[in-house]
């Protein structure tokens, strides 16, 4: 469709609106108005009925009558592809007879074709009188030829990959197609298109003469505890930039074994904080350690101190809550700030949520002089 008509259309018809409406006020303001029985419309012609590839000019004649008075006369060129025309005719030929009817005629554009499919454009009119009532009607077609030895992209059929499931360990893909092109074939590739991971293009080649192509894809394994889903589409592209793509399926990777639960580890197990004055504090810090394998559980835990002058720094209260993946360690922080003298025990204890593990502890030595 040609970019600027649509904007002209509407401009076109919008004018054409208001107008009508002014017409009708004045038109109404007069006695005679009332017995204004509406334009009538005796068909038209279009020539030429067919253009080439490169489109061109086409004449537009219709006819019309009113007992009144004809206002104005316009024709729509519609294209199967689209392309829209508002074309304004005028008198070319008025009788002396007031009975017989006005002929209007005008020139509307066909655009070049650059399809490789041919193009059948709409014509038809409207006529309007001074009242603004109208009449329509069709008065014929235009076909247009499609570009000769057009390049058409590739034809992919029976598309696939298989297997279509795969262990957690990963394995081998094969990804077949068969590829026809009128011109030559520049590429073909299949994509495994993993979301949010992103997209691995594997090229497939066919036996000299063949129209078969196959590759093999080689899936990574999956250590998540859920399946990973590949999108495989086969794309194909010729040496005139025309490309075309077919899906070929899915392939699921099984998610890996369940891991069981790891324990949680403490290090170390003994702490000396101080010596420190009253009023002063010390610190110490302790690891916290999920000896579980990926793909296991994170286990919940929460930790706690005893002691009189002990704490534990960035915990609610006298607690921390900690979250520990497999594999993985945190830290805690325990202080010690006396108020007075002397030597205080506490301990650190680190409790699971679950209750399935013996609550690891350490020893707290605080010294203040």
């Amino acid at each position: 469709m040609h970019p600027a008509l649509p904007a002209r259309v509407r401009a076109w018809r919008a004018l054409l609106s208001m107008t009508l409406a002014a017409v009708a006020l004045l038109a109404a303001a007069s006695p005679a108005s009332a017995q204004d029985t509406g334009p009538l419309f005796y068909g038209g012609t279009v020539t030429p009925t067919e253009v080439d590839e490169n489109g061109g000019q086409i004449s537009i004649t219709a006819k019309g009558l009113d007992d009144f008075g004809i206002f104005m006369f316009y024709a729509d060129v519609s294209g199967s592809n689209g392309y829209v025309e508002s074309v304004a005719l005028y008198p070319s030929n008025i009788p002396d007879d007031p009975n017989q009817p006005w002929t209007f005629s005008g020139t509307g554009t066909i655009p070049p074709n650059t399809s490789g499919d041919p193009v059948t454009y709409g014509v038809s009119a409207t006529v309007t009188d001074t009242s603004g009532q109208f009449a329509s009607g069709t008065i014929g077609e235009v076909r247009q030829a499609a570009q000769p030895n057009f390049d058409d992209e590739p034809a992919i059929t029976a598309a696939s990959a298989a297997p279509s499931t795969v262990p957690a360990r990963g394995g081998k893909v094969t990804a077949t197609a068969t590829v026809t092109d009128d011109s030559k074939l520049e590429s073909v590739v299949a994509a495994f298109s993993l979301p949010g991971r992103g997209t691995t293009a594997v090229d497939l080649s066919a036996a000299a003469g063949s129209s078969d192509y196959q590759g093999v894809f080689d899936v990574p394994s999956n250590t998540s505890a859920t399946p990973l889903i590949y999108q495989v589409y086969i794309v194909a592209t010729d040496d005139a930039g025309q490309a075309a793509a077919r899906a070929a399926g899915t392939v699921t990777v099984e998610p890996a074994p369940a891991q069981p639960a790891g324990q949680l580890a403490l290090s170390p197990t003994f702490s000396l904080l101080g010596p420190v004055r009253p009023g002063a504090s010390a610190r110490a810090t302790f690891t916290v350690r999920n000896t579980g394998k990926l793909g296991g559980p994170t286990l919940t835990a929460f930790a706690a101190v005893s002691g009189t002058g002990f704490s534990i720094l960035g915990a609610q209260g006298r607690e921390q809550t900690l979250a520990v993946a497999p594999g993985q360690s945190t830290k805690v922080v325990v202080q010690f700030a006396p108020a007075r003298r002397g030597a205080v025990n506490g301990r650190l204890t680190i409790r699971r949520q679950d209750g399935l593990q013996r609550s690891p502890t350490a020893t707290l030595l605080g010294l203040s002089y």
